[in-house]
C-alpha cells in the first residue's frame, strides 16, 4: 500500500496491506517522498511490514540521493523508465549504487507509449541481465479518464507479461491504478500461473483518489479482493 507519509501508516497496516510503499503521488507516477519522510515512515512502521520506496524517473535520478535511499532499511526501490530508450542499463549502471543493485527495481510502464519508454518485454531481457531480482509493471498515466494496468494490456496480454517475467527470472509486481474489480482478476491469472499475486495500490485506497488520504475500509476491501491466492501481496 503505498502511503505518503507517516500519518497513513496505521491505516494501512490495520487494513492488511503486507507491504508498506512509500510514494509522493503529486510528483508523478514515481514520485519521491524526501528521505526524512521515508525514514519516518519506517520508524512508524517499526518492523511490522517490509518498506518500500519510489525514488522518481530513472532520467532525473539523483545519484547522492540514491546513495541515501541506499542507506535506509528499504527492501527495494523503485526507478521509472520514463524518457528512456532500450539502453537505459547504462545510465542504471552509472546512478544505482553497485553496493545496493539488488534492491533497486526498474519499473516498466505498460503505456511506453505515452511514457516515452521501452516495451515492458525489452525491460525485463535487460533487469534480468542487470541483475535485478524484481520488476514493477505499471502505468504512467495516474488520472482518469487514464485506465488501469488490467484494462490498459487486457487480460490476456497481461498474463503474457507474467509470464515473460518469471521466464526472465524476475518477480512480477503489478500496479497502475488498481481496483477491486482489476485486483480478483489479478487473483484469477496468478493462481493458475503458479505466480505471485503482488500487486500496488494507492487511489483505490483513498478518499479523494490518489491525492487523497487512505482509509482502512477502503483497504480491507482491496487485501479481501487478493484473499485465498497463494503468495497474494498488497503494496
Amino acid at each position: 500500500m503505498s502511503v505518503r507519509n507517516a500519518d497513513e501508516v496505521e491505516a494501512a497496516i490495520a487494513g492488511g496491506a503486507a507491504i508498506i510503499d512509500v510514494k509522493e503521488p503529486g510528483r508523478g507516477p514515481m514520485g519521491a517522498a524526501t528521505p526524512d519522510t521515508i525514514s519516518t515512515v519506517i520508524e512508524a512502521v517499526a518492523g511490522r511490514r517490509p518498506v518500500t520506496a519510489a525514488a522518481g524517473e530513472l532520467v532525473d535520478a539523483d545519484r547522492p540521493l540514491l546513495s541515501q535511499l541506499s542507506e535506509l532499511p528499504l527492501s527495494a526501490i523503485k526507478l521509472g523508465l520514463a524518457n528512456q530508450s532500450d539502453r537505459w542499463p547504462a545510465l542504471w549502471a552509472d546512478r544505482v549504487p553497485e553496493s545496493a543493485t539488488d534492491r533497486f527495481v526498474p519499473v516498466a510502464y505498460a503505456d511506453h507509449a505515452a511514457a516515452r519508454s521501452p516495451r515492458p518485454k525489452t525491460v525485463f531481457q535487460s533487469a534480468a541481465a542487470t541483475g535485478c531480482g524484481a520488476i514493477v509493471i505499471d502505468t504512467w498515466q495516474k488520472h482518469p479518464p487514464a485506465p488501469s494496468l488490467v484494462t490498459a494490456t487486457g487480460r490476456e496480454e497481461l498474463a503474457g507479461l507474467l509470464d515473460e517475467a518469471r521466464s526472465n527470472g524476475l518477480v512480477p509486481m503489478l500496479a497502475g491504478r488498481l481496483d477491486e474489480a482489476d485486483l480478483t482478476l489479478i487473483r484469477r491469472i496468478a493462481a493458475r500461473r503458479d505466480v505471485p499475486a503482488i500487486a500496488g495500490v494507492r487511489g483505490a485506497a483513498c478518499d479523494g483518489g490518489r491525492n487523497g488520504r487512505i482509509l482502512r475500509s477502503r483497504v480491507e476491501r482491496l487485501v479481501a479482493a487478493l484473499r485465498n491466492t497463494p503468495r497474494a501481496v498488497v503494496f
